[in-house]
């Protein structure tokens, strides 16, 4: 399953919403390079900020200190999903998860 994700480089101003688990593989197959590098102070080593489905969105690795990401690509590792603090929040979380768990599944299963 192809991804529409439209990246941008402009940090999208969001707060977490929830979290899923996948590889820096399997990100990078499905949203391609990451557009942004560590922020939050060090907390994080990479970020894809874009768009999806008219959703701003940003996916970041909040606290991963354990491993080296873009060293251990194929480790599964908890990321975070921020969104924008408003009215369609709950249903904006919804359809990033719903498009990203899919998406997984068919790139797991080959």
């Amino acid at each position: 399953m192809k991804i529409d994700f439209k990246s941008n480089t402009n940090p999208i101003q969001t707060s977490y919403a929830g979290c899923f688990t996948a590889t820096f593989d399997e990100l990078c197959l499905l949203l391609g390079a990451h557009n942004i590098g560590g922020s939050f102070g060090n907390k994080t080593q990479c970020e894809w900020s874009g768009t999806l489905n008219d959703i701003a969105f940003t996916i970041y690795d909040y606290k991963e200190y354990d491993i080296e990401i873009e060293v251990e690509r194929d480790i599964p590792i908890e990321w975070h999903i921020g969104l924008a603090l408003n009215e369609n929040r709950k249903a904006d979380l919804t359809t990033i998860l719903n498009i990203i768990t899919l998406a997984l599944n068919d790139l797991r299963q080959g």
